[in-house]
């Protein structure tokens, strides 16, 4: 019999969905196991279709498709078009060296949401080693501008360590521009830029200072209980997707899952 706390657990936001183990790529930090999964061990699509179904049913709302290099995968448009299908939030995590722009226009299609492309280096000098596969930052920048512009969102990761480690700020530097995110945010603020953190509402006020605008002219997007707490006591309106099952989670406009299409359609209006 569980708990009185294992029966109120909130259900799992995330999912992890390592497709395969296959990767052009041979990076010495790689996380896949030693005893690699091949490719006619791999789950069927029928079978993971029934995972996402599964996942939705229990309350998660985004998946992370992985590897290995999922793109090796014939079926990742048909599992791409699963999760839109069951209004899971698509997260593509790839090399980004062997999507050609006709199957990344095929994905958007099928309701891919978001790309996250793995970079391990600033420099293809860098890159390249660490990867052992020559010319792959240029295929990384290239796929990066081609995202961008059909218009998918795009973040990079990068594992950081002691072949990289002194290019951390130029990873920022490419970060903000293959990602739009130099011309497309006008303010940051730190924690450490305000003398109270959330629920306090000093990082909106901060915010709002800085972009020149009201507290009533601003909208806030949140999905945690002190976060909504910071942006109302900072006077600005605060749109909630509750995703930590708290108590006390009162945005002014809420909504049940990042697939809800009036949300879809705010935040596409932006």
């Amino acid at each position: 019999m569980n708990s009185p706390s294992e029966a109120h657990q909130p259900p799992p936001i995330g999912m992890l969905a390592e497709l395969t183990h296959r990767c052009p790529l041979q990076c010495p930090y790689c996380s896949n196991p030693v005893e690699l999964t091949r490719k006619r061990e791999e789950l069927d699509t029928e079978t993971w279709q029934r995972v996402f179904h599964e996942a939705a049913e229990l309350g998660v709302l985004q998946v992370h498709l992985s590897g290995g290099e999922p793109a090796l995968r014939q079926d990742l448009e048909a599992l791409v078009a699963s999760c839109a299908e069951h209004g899971l939030y698509s997260n593509l995590i790839t090399a980004g060296v062997n999507i050609s722009r006709a199957r990344l226009e095929a994905l958007a299609d099928a309701g891919l949401d978001h790309v996250q492309l793995s970079v391990q280096g600033a420099t293809a000098e860098v890159n390249d080693h660490i990867a052992n596969l020559p010319g792959a930052f240029d295929k990384k920048l290239a796929f990066a501008a081609e995202v961008t512009d059909v218009s998918l969102p795009l973040t990079l990761n990068s594992v950081i360590h002691r072949a990289n480690l002194h290019q951390i700020p130029d990873l920022v530097e490419l970060a903000l521009g293959r990602t739009g995110l130099r011309d497309a945010v006008r303010a940051i603020v730190a924690r450490d830029e305000v003398e109270h953190g959330k629920p306090a509402p000093d990082l909106y006020l901060k915010a709002g200072e800085l972009l020149g605008f009201a507290a009533g002219e601003m909208l806030a997007f949140e999905d945690s209980l002190v976060g909504v707490q910071a942006a109302q006591a900072a006077g600005v309106p605060v749109v909630g997707v509750p995703t930590m099952g708290q108590d006390g989670f009162a945005p002014d406009f809420l909504f049940g899952s990042l697939a809800d299409p009036v949300l879809q359609a705010w935040a596409a209006a932006l």
